[in-house]
């Protein structure tokens, strides 16, 4: 999926639309960077990362989808300044 989002700080966030094949957890993998610890939610499930001092990381996690067209929703709740998305996958868990 791709996708970059810059200056994606505290309060923002994205929708973005999948087509989910079948009903289950699936493992969420978002490339991102950020100068400060941040916190990030996907479709309500919230983690927490740590500064990549603005490197490039991925961070994985699980969430539980159905199956058809569904919105991703990615918040940023956190207070780093910088903070970019390069782009987001699912796979099935």
């Amino acid at each position: 999926m791709p996708l970059l989002i810059e200056n994606f700080g505290r309060n923002s966030f994205v929708n973005y639309q999948i087509n989910v094949p079948e009903d289950g957890d699936y493992d969420v993998t978002i490339r991102y960077l950020s100068n400060a610890d941040q916190t990030i939610s996907v479709n309500n499930t919230s983690f927490s990362f740590e500064s990549t001092n603005e490197y490039w990381c991925n961070y994985f996690v699980t969430v539980p989808l159905k199956a058809g067209k569904q919105t991703l929703n990615i918040k940023s709740s956190g207070s780093a300044s910088k903070v970019q998305l390069a782009w987001v996958s699912f796979k099935k868990h």
